[in-house]
Parts: structure tokens; sequence; C-alpha cells
């Protein structure tokens, strides 16, 4: 049998679940957490930061989850990604 996955892809934050032995359990994100704040921020060496350390910063990209599947861009920093590019 195969790995049943719960995704909540929410537009202020994020969570996945499976199930282990019928219980489900949260899969941590990198910071331990078992949420991550929707947001997307470049920092100043051109990477983009998603998650917690990104919803604290000034400028930071909140709410994209909205327009993905859209043709609309996000200006990061300075650069023009697609909502999609913010969940990396």
């Amino acid at each position: 049998m195969g790995i049943t996955v719960g995704i909540d892809l929410g537009t202020t934050n994020s969570g996945v679940a499976h199930f282990e032995g019928g219980i489900p359990r949260m899969i941590l994100n990198d910071n331990g957490g078992n949420i991550t704040a929707s947001a997307a921020w470049e920092n100043p060496s051109g990477e983009v930061v998603v998650g917690g350390v990104a919803y604290k910063k000034a400028g930071s990209a909140r709410r994209f989850k909205r327009m993905m599947g859209s043709e609309a861009g996000l200006l990061i920093g300075q650069r023009n990604i697609s909502p999609e590019e913010c969940l990396v």
C-alpha cells in the first residue's frame, strides 16, 4: 500500500501530513515547525528565502498563492518571479 499525504496549501500558511499507523502526522519543515508561512523574500545575496524568515522581512511577497496559475509575476528584490517559484 502507498503512502497517503495531505497538503494544506493555505493562503497564509501551508502544512503537509501523512498517515503513520493510521494516525496523521505532520511533516516538519526545515525549521522544525509543522506549518510554513506563505511568504517569499530575496536576501541581500540574491537567494529567495521562504517561510517564517521571509514573513518577518519588509518587502516580502505574501498572498501569492491566490495568483497561482495566472500570468501574474511578483517583484521580489530585483527579480520578477512566478507565484509557483515562491513555493520552492
